[in-house]
């Protein structure tokens, strides 16, 4: 037989037990299960405490998955509002310098022909868009923009 596994009779590991009456013999195992009874309410605590440490890591793990899929849908709102807003002052640019452009080609004209009145009128055109900003409304834009309670859409 394998010494490892080898069983080791109750009397050899208990001599008090040799010899001794089924009376005392169980006053033996009651005087050992008192003596255990401590370390195993330890042992039962230290479970328990496992337990509630493995329990509560769970419950953090399930809170840091929503908190990481709730980030990605802000971030995926956050870049869309960027790229809406980056789309708009590119397309306001360049509806301004077009503008612009057309105005400069028809002063160009008018010079070449000395067109005093077309002078005049495209010098007016161009000073009305100069002196105005696009962005003048993006305070509005981006407050109407951030507010959640209303649609940007509402049609």
């Amino acid at each position: 037989m394998n010494k490892e596994l080898e069983y080791t009779p109750y009397e050899e590991y208990y001599p008090a037990a040799n010899g001794a009456s089924a009376l005392e013999r169980t006053e033996n195992i009651l005087i050992l299960a008192r003596e255990n009874a401590e370390n195993i309410n330890k042992a039962l605590d230290v479970a328990s405490q496992i337990t509630d440490v493995y329990a509560e890591s769970q419950r953090l793990n399930a809170q840091v998955a929503v908190a990481q899929e709730m980030s990605k849908i802000e971030m995926a709102k956050v870049a869309a509002k960027y790229m809406a807003t980056k789309d708009l002052i590119e397309k306001t640019f360049a509806e301004r310098h077009g503008a612009l452009s057309q105005h400069y080609k028809a002063l160009d004209h008018a010079l070449e022909n000395g067109d005093r009145e077309l002078i005049l009128a495209a010098m007016h055109q161009i000073s009305a868009i100069v002196t105005t900003s696009p962005l003048s409304d993006i305070q509005e834009f981006v407050k109407r923009f951030n507010d959640t309670s209303t649609p940007l859409l509402d049609f």
